[in-house]
């Protein structure tokens, strides 16, 4: 199970590359549209941060290194798109990917939940609802300006 989450998460993480590294699609985009693109960020990095801490042995796969290694990767493709003509480079897209990076390990945390008393599980799920709503802001923030 761990080897097929490493090579789903380099798969995915190639995928993520080809996407972000072509030349954009020019044209009249509509508000919903631009939102929503901007939106997939946090959804392939969130997918991405899981896959890689699913992937990992327990006792080595401190969230932190997890983060940092996919939050480094939005760096890098935002800095090949740089080279793109039809790109640019956003550090509102980098946000966006970190916080999508920190949602998806936190969803590892899901199978944990019932396991909480209730204090603690209202915690936990507003800490999630947190990082959603951030998700979504860093994404109107980069649909907007």
């Amino acid at each position: 199970m761990r080897w097929l989450s490493l090579l789903l998460a380099i798969a995915w993480a190639w995928l993520i590359f080809v996407l972000m590294s072509g030349p954009a699609r020019i044209g009249a985009r509509s508000f919903g549209w631009s939102l929503l693109s901007n939106g997939g960020h946090a959804f392939v990095f969130a997918i991405l941060s899981l896959l890689l801490a699913l992937g990992l042995p327990r006792g080595a796969r401190p969230r932190f290194w997890i983060f940092l290694l996919a939050s480094a990767y939005g760096v890098f493709l935002e800095w090949m798109q740089s080279f793109e003509p039809s790109r640019t480079a956003d550090f509102l897209d980098w946000l966006t990917d970190s916080l999508g990076a920190i949602f998806g390990l936190n969803l590892l945390g899901i199978g944990l939940l019932w396991t909480l008393d209730r204090q603690a599980r209202r915690q936990w799920i507003g800490y999630f609802l947190l990082l959603g709503t951030l998700c979504f802001l860093s994404a109107l923030a980069a649909t907007l300006f």
